[in-house]
């Protein structure tokens, strides 16, 4: 099994890339030479039989769609430690129903991932199959039925470069934007698990930053770090290298004032349309990241011009993840606005980041984002 790449293929393209990938052990040949460098995820893992070739880093991503589709935990086909062993029924029909959704997508859509385990699952175990009646009460019953204007007009979207422009003059300014060297923010982050923790990210131009998770002495300090060219993490369980789609995306968040060089980071920038966010409008500025090869779509406040959300779509074979970010409570420090409270939700996790002090063109040490010896 393999991944379709993020960035969009002809059909006829895909149908091969799918029927390589359920009849041979690898779909190398269609990787680009950087791709083909990484590590697969039989030559990390054990015991893989339907993801052969995958790309190693995109295996985690792929995991966490079966258990987002279906609502349950790893451990519903994994015994927790041992992984590769096949102790659990559920795995193997796991695989059954992989093989299944590949060959309904290559005989019925030319290779598209339309159908996948969220198409009938929706979060449950058991598939849906019935549409359930809607109780009503009786006051809305009595009550007025809102019908849809036939004359109904779609609003009148504002134009790629007057949304940008705006950004840059809500932010600041160009000038202003453009002498910054550096950041340190502090703050704390409070967990979807209920954890509260101190955090610290620093950042340097054009490309570093360190962003640090302080637990205390139970869980210990996490880091992830990018220096520009490499990405690493560091836990209690000791430090790793950034491989694939995970350094990738380290390395996009790394890239310091990304509201100058938006044109630079994205490809194919189109204004989609508008969407409501909590009391704002937004207007929607879709692209895909030139650095990750990931569907994006970037929300800014028509009134505020600032950026209020960012959706990051992450596609794999089977189908797509989106992680949203949300940035609130913008404050002027040293002329720049600056978000202060910052969220970050997954299907089913998320984290909320109150940031106590900002600081600019402050001192930083570049080896501090260089991965550590221990």
């Amino acid at each position: 099994m393999c991944v379709v790449p993020s960035r969009r293929v002809n059909p006829l393209l895909s149908a091969i890339i799918l029927a390589i990938a359920l009849s041979a052990p690898a779909w190398l040949t269609a990787q680009t030479s950087e791709k083909a460098q990484e590590k697969t995820a039989e030559q990390v893992n054990k015991n893989i039989q339907v993801f052969k070739g995958l790309p190693a880093s995109k295996l985690r991503n792929t995991m966490f769609f079966f258990r987002y589709s279906l609502g349950v935990n790893c451990n519903y086909c994994h015994t927790f430690g041992q992984f590769e062993l096949d102790t659990k029924p559920p795995k193997a029909k796991a695989r059954e129903m992989i093989r299944m959704v590949s060959e309904i997508n290559k005989n019925h859509f030319e290779g598209w991932q339309v159908v996948n385990c969220y198409t009938c699952h929706q979060g449950s175990l058991t598939p849906k199959t019935e549409i359930p009646a809607n109780r009503m009460g009786i006051q809305s019953m009595f009550g007025p039925h809102s019908v849809p204007s036939r004359d109904e007009k779609p609003p009148i979207l504002p134009a790629l470069d007057e949304v940008l422009n705006k950004y840059v003059e809500a932010l600041g300014g160009k000038d202003a934007l453009s002498k910054l060297t550096s950041k340190v923010s502090t703050g704390s982050v409070i967990t979807s698990e209920g954890m509260v923790v101190s955090r610290e990210i620093d950042e340097a131009s054009p490309n570093l930053r360190l962003d640090v998770r302080r637990s205390g002495s139970e869980f210990g300090d996490f880091s992830e770090g990018f220096d520009g060219s490499s990405g690493w993490r560091k836990g209690n369980r000791g430090i790793g290298n950034l491989n694939g789609e995970q350094l990738a995306q380290s390395q996009m968040e790394a890239q310091f004032t990304p509201a100058l060089r938006i044109r630079e980071l994205y490809t194919k920038l189109a204004v989609t349309g508008q969407e409501k966010i909590d009391a704002e409008t937004a207007t929607i500025v879709a692209g895909i990241s030139t650095i990750t090869g990931k569907r994006e779509r970037l929300y800014f406040g028509v009134q505020s011009g600032l950026l209020v959300r960012r959706s990051v779509v992450t596609d794999n074979y089977v189908g797509s993840i989106t992680t949203d970010t949300y940035y609130e409570d913008y404050r002027a420090i040293n002329g720049i606005k600056t978000p202060m409270l910052v969220s970050e939700y997954s299907p089913d996790s998320g984290s909320i980041t109150k940031f106590d002090r900002v600081q600019y063109n402050v001192p930083i040490d570049a080896g501090k984002f260089k991965k550590p010896d221990q």
